[in-house]
C-alpha cells in the first residue's frame, strides 16, 4: 500500500494505492488519527487506486468516519473505488442503493463542494 496526504483547505485527501492489507492499517490509522488529533474532521478518500480493501480497512474507516461524524463535526466520503473494492464495499454492507454508511463520490471537486456546503449548515 502506498499513501498520499494533502489538505486542500479544511478538507484532508488521502489517496490510497495498491491493497490493504492487516499490515497496512496501523500506517494508514496514523494518518488518519493525525487529523483527528489536530479537529479535522473533513476527509476525502481516495480509492481510484485501491486494489483491495480487507475487513481490517473497512474497519478502520467505519472508526474513522464515526470518529469525524461525532457531534457533526464532518463526514469521510469515498472516492471511485474500482469495482473490486466497491464490490467488498456492498458485501460488508458499507454501500447499497438503498441506504450507505459511506456517500461514493467521483472526484476531488465534488467532495470539496460538498464540505463548503457541510460547513454553510
Amino acid at each position: 500500500m502506498e499513501l498520499e496526504t494533502q489538505s486542500i483547505g479544511q478538507v484532508n485527501v488521502v489517496t490510497v494505492r495498491g491493497d490493504v492489507m492487516v499490515t497496512d492499517v496501523p500506517s494508514l490509522e496514523a494518518v488518519l488519527q493525525r487529523y483527528t488529533t489536530v479537529g479535522r474532521y473533513h476527509c476525502l478518500i481516495d480509492l481510484r487506486e485501491c486494489t483491495y480493501l480487507g475487513s481490517s480497512g473497512m474497519s478502520l474507516l467505519i472508526s474513522f468516519a464515526n470518529s469525524c461524524r461525532r457531534w457533526r463535526l464532518g463526514d469521510v466520503l469515498l472516492i471511485g473505488p474500482q469495482p473490486s473494492v466497491r464490490s467488498l464495499l456492498e458485501l460488508a454492507g458499507l454501500i447499497s442503493e438503498e441506504r450507505s454508511f459511506f456517500r461514493l463520490i467521483d472526484n476531488v471537486e465534488d467532495g470539496l463542494a460538498y464540505f463548503e456546503a457541510f460547513s454553510a449548515q
